[in-house]
């Protein structure tokens, strides 16, 4: 009786449009997450992170804010960590004509800052941070976890009591 001479359905238009809103959608979360920058590599170099973290440290040397200088540590990266005393900020400083003058670093202090970060790390986190970027600088006085005396489940302490020995226990191996 009724013969339909419209189209039925979906336009090919339609279609079209809400593939290319999912392909922005998906683009927009990539970016948002980060995802991006690891993709394309923007990660490595780290301009912004440093220069924010060089910014801070520019305002805590002006205001002699010894406490925020020294002994706070701002995460430059995964598994990176830096303070003002960082090669990298205090050449951005110098570049910046800010003189870090009445700033004076207590090492032991310093040492507990990288402990408190540490004792909240993973064993996988303890054994690849990196503070104040020694690897790069070629420091020798290496300031990691291991060195502060913050112990992984690979390191035993110094306290723990000696191996049991098999051979008391009654156990023995092939003679």
């Amino acid at each position: 009786m009724f013969q339909k001479r419209g189209q039925e359905g979906v336009t090919l238009t339609t279609l079209i449009l809400i593939i290319i809103g999912a392909v922005v959608a998906v683009v927009i979360i990539l970016g948002a997450t980060g995802v991006l920058n690891k993709i394309f590599g923007s990660g490595d170099a780290l301009p912004k992170n440093l220069q924010l973290i060089t910014e801070a440290c520019e305002l805590d040397a002006k205001q002699t804010l010894i406490s925020d200088y020294c002994y706070t540590f701002k995460e430059a990266d995964d598994n990176q960590y830096i303070n003002c005393q960082d090669a990298r900020v205090q050449n951005a400083l110098k570049q910046q004509g800010v003189a870090v003058t009445g700033i004076i670093c207590d090492s032991t202090l310093v040492e507990d800052a990288v402990k408190n970060i540490c004792t909240g790390l993973s064993t996988t986190q303890k054994d690849k941070a990196i503070f104040n970027d020694r690897k790069a600088t070629g420091d020798n006085d290496v300031l990691s976890c291991e060195s502060t005396g913050v112990q992984t489940p690979n390191t035993p302490a110094s306290d723990a009591p000696p191996a049991s020995n098999p051979s008391a226990s009654g156990v023995t191996g092939p003679s």
